[in-house]
């Protein structure tokens, strides 16, 4: 399998919550693969879901360790504050001014 047959597989299972597909993606990570992998990345589409353990799966392998702001942003427009709160204590990518913007939009606010 080539790089870009593993990342678009590893992305398609990330973003449909199949975390045991993740886990033997992983398992059997190509040699040679180029990382950061390129966009889409698979934890932006976990968080994205709302797949928090595949988050976690994909945040302790050297080959999916990274994401983008988008995952931090979508984990609030989706009012994943747990997710967020992990995001926020374990990576460094930070958010968007649109991760307010979008979850004040979908009613995930209160005042």
């Amino acid at each position: 399998m080539d790089n870009s047959a593993w990342q678009n597989a590893i992305c398609q299972a990330a973003s449909q919550g199949h975390l045991h597909v993740v886990k033997y993606l992983l398992n059997i990570t190509p040699q040679g693969i180029i990382t950061p992998l390129e966009e889409p990345l698979p934890m932006d589409k976990a968080a994205k879901f709302g797949y928090d353990d595949i988050v976690v799966v994909l945040h302790e392998h050297p080959t999916t360790s990274y994401c983008t702001t988008d995952a931090m942003d979508d984990a609030a427009a989706h009012g994943n504050l747990e997710l967020v709160m992990f995001l926020h204590q374990n990576r460094q990518e930070g958010c968007t001014d649109y991760g307010l913007l979008y979850a004040a939009m979908n009613g995930q606010i209160s005042h």
